[in-house]
């Protein structure tokens, strides 16, 4: 555009030294000689305007609609990241793909109506059972985080997830951090992908977040995922502190398969099949759950304070699921067992035989590798 105006400029130039130097026009008058300069000095004028708001233009990022989401790019500018503002929150990328942030959020409330009367006292209420902003990105491609605070359900902020991944390919991927023990089928399910807010009776046999270092990946064509690890070790539907209560440590180890994930017309292509345990040594109390819920998070089983723990334990979790298009299904059966100080087994604990259906009017579902 600038080549353009040079260009102009120089014809105008040329016209107005050849109408004043020509012999025909020699007594041409002042006024319009100064006409002309003016209608010149206009004119380029607005050729400055121009260039300088085509500059702006093109430096500005450009808002689009891509579906429902809203992207914000800048055309002419390689090194502005990309914004992405969707249903899943914020995204920002970077121009060459290494670094990415996301901010998202989850928030349920619940809504609690006791049947009266009844042996374990329970108040109406209304409770915000989750509240949480989630922070998660990669740096370096291979790299990525995850933060997730939780201000609802309790009495105090807390950290739920804190954790690196390390992905060097397919088949071999690191963590280390706070994140859920992968033991429980329904448990590794994102809470804001579940048909319902609370979890079934299940999650009580199995760990929750625990502190550790795991490693993990997919085999055969994604086909195959396993993850074993080494964890502080909690107990029974408890989630870790920032230390262990003792020097024994848990190892926790999972294999599971979509073996028709490939075939993509057929039936078969949601049903996936697994097995999950833990084996470790736990010692005092706090080994023992602080108690054992129903959905409407009433202690319905809890130990004597005089029973401690003391010896091996141990888990075992046969687990699957089913989804066809709006139709899921999901199975966990748990079986535990754990130690007291004087070498009994002080309990097999097998209520958890789960089998959940689910028919949902949407799409929203996910499928745990």
């Amino acid at each position: 555009m600038r080549t353009l105006s040079l260009v102009f400029r120089t014809i105008l130039l040329t016209g107005l030294l050849l109408a004043v130097g020509s012999p025909s026009y020699a007594d041409t008058r002042d006024d319009d000689i100064q006409e002309l300069r003016e209608q010149i000095r206009q004119l380029a004028a607005k050729l400055d305007a121009l260039e300088r708001k085509q500059a702006t233009q093109a430096a500005a990022p450009v808002t689009t609609l891509a579906g429902s989401a809203t992207v914000v790019t800048a055309t002419n500018n390689p090194a502005t990241p990309q914004v992405t503002l969707d249903e899943k929150g914020l995204r920002v990328v970077s121009p060459d793909k290494s670094y990415a942030l996301h901010l998202g959020a989850l928030f349920q409330l619940d809504g609690r109506w006791f049947f009266k009367p009844h042996s374990v006292p329970g108040i109406d209420t209304f409770v915000a059972r989750r509240a949480r902003t989630v922070f998660d990105g990669t740096f370096e491609k291979i790299y990525s985080y995850k933060l997730v605070p939780e201000f609802g359900s309790g009495s105090s902020p807390t950290l739920l997830d804190a954790y690196v991944d390390a992905a060097f390919s397919d088949a071999l991927q690191l963590r280390f951090g706070r994140f859920k023990a992968p033991v429980g089928l329904e448990l590794l399910q994102t809470e804001g992908m579940g048909p319902f807010a609370e979890r079934s009776l299940v999650t009580n046999l199995v760990p929750n977040r625990d502190l550790g270092l795991q490693v993990g990946g997919s085999l055969f064509g994604k086909a195959v995922n396993y993850t074993v690890g080494v964890y502080n070790g909690v107990a029974d539907g408890a989630n870790s502190s920032n230390a262990d209560f003792d020097n024994d440590k848990d190892v926790i180890a999972r294999v599971f398969a979509q073996p028709f994930d490939k075939l993509k017309d057929s039936i078969l292509t949601g049903f996936g099949i697994g097995i999950s345990g833990s084996l470790g040594r736990e010692k005092t109390a706090s080994a023992l759950s602080s108690g054992y819920k129903t959905d409407g998070q009433q202690t319905f089983f809890r130990y004597r304070s005089s029973v401690l723990a003391d010896g091996d334990t141990w888990r075992i979790s046969p687990q699957a699921y089913y989804y066809h298009g709006s139709f899921e299904a999901l199975s966990d059966r748990p079986l535990c067992r754990l130690q007291d100080r004087s070498e009994r087994v002080l309990i097999v604990r097998r209520f958890g035989d789960e089998f959940a259906g689910n028919v949902s009017l949407g799409s929203r579902r996910e499928l745990v590798p």
